[in-house]
């Protein structure tokens, strides 16, 4: 990849779940890439998840709890946290997502050419394009690199986003550009909450203010579902899916068991001692079993 330094990102904030999920995420990149050098900012950094050697690096982020969103904090740690990515080349994925395609490093490569790269949010499973109408991009799938285009991209979507935070912290939210047709001041607000209403404005399909050099990848890079009416006929290579997260408890169990196979039995150990109720449910009769089963041996392998 002509020497660049290149690199992966994650954000992780507020809650060991998303953790988990990076840490998923991860290791499903290394799958295809051994020695890819990966960031995890957090602001979680003793949750054992984030001690998983998939990190090559950890970086302490001190969330903020100001508005009536938590969901809106995380995604200003999001935006923070990309301005001061350690890469020239960035690949920047939302936790819940895995790699799955032997492609996977061609990505990078797409960087030597372009800006940045980012698929569309497809109206089927995108609530925000739903309710506003516009085309855009699905942000937990952002390829840049460091230009000076997209670094003032990124400081003009930080700031505007602070800005639609204030606006959504209001009593009534105001009318704006992008909400001025929903009527409703909490539909309002929700809206406003979202980090894609303020990208909308600066990077889209049909916007490009700071003129950076955009691809648009396919779908099946960033491939979230499709909804009634619509197939999907190729091979998804990053699954962005919603049922990752319903699998969630399974596939930490799993990763638990090869850390103990590879003879890693305290990160195994660490892992599945974090497997609260959210994860494996008191209904998983047999999940509860199997982890009891994996840390029963965890603890003789010590």
């Amino acid at each position: 990849m002509n020497n660049r330094n290149i690199g992966m990102v994650y954000v992780a904030t507020r809650r060991p779940y998303y953790l988990a999920e990076a840490c998923l995420s991860a290791h499903s990149a290394r799958a295809f890439i051994p020695d890819l050098p990966i960031t995890l900012y957090t602001d979680l950094p003793d949750v054992p998840f984030a001690r998983s050697p998939c990190f090559s690096n950890v970086v302490p982020l001190e969330t903020r709890r100001r508005y009536r969103s938590l969901w809106a904090e995380g995604q200003l740690d999001r935006i923070r946290a990309l301005r001061s990515s350690p890469y020239d080349y960035t690949l920047h994925l939302d936790t819940d997502t895995r790699v799955l395609s032997p492609e996977f490093p061609e990505l990078f490569r797409k960087l030597d050419d372009i800006d940045i790269g980012m698929a569309i949010c497809q109206p089927d499973v995108s609530k925000c394009a739903q309710v506003t109408g516009l085309p855009m991009f699905n942000v937990g799938f952002i390829l840049f690199r460091k230009s000076p285009p997209v670094l003032a991209l990124l400081e003009a979507w930080e700031n505007l986003t602070r800005e639609n935070f204030e606006l959504g912290n209001q009593d009534v939210p105001p009318v704006t550009d992008v909400t001025r047709h929903i009527a409703d001041p909490e539909a309002r607000r929700e809206i406003l909450f979202m980090d894609q209403t303020s990208f909308v404005q600066l990077l889209s399909p049909e916007v490009n203010r700071f003129n950076v050099k955009l691809e648009i990848v396919d779908e099946a890079w960033n491939f979230r579902s499709t909804g009634r009416g619509r197939t999907f006929d190729r091979p998804v290579k990053i699954s962005h899916h919603p049922e990752l997260r319903e699998r969630l408890g399974g596939d930490i169990i799993a990763l638990a068991g090869k850390y103990l196979a590879a003879g890693n039995a305290r990160h195994a150990l660490e892992l599945l001692e974090c497997l609260h109720d959210e994860l494996v449910p008191a209904e998983n009769v047999a999940g509860r079993v199997q982890v009891q089963g994996l840390i029963a041996e965890a603890r003789r392998a010590l």
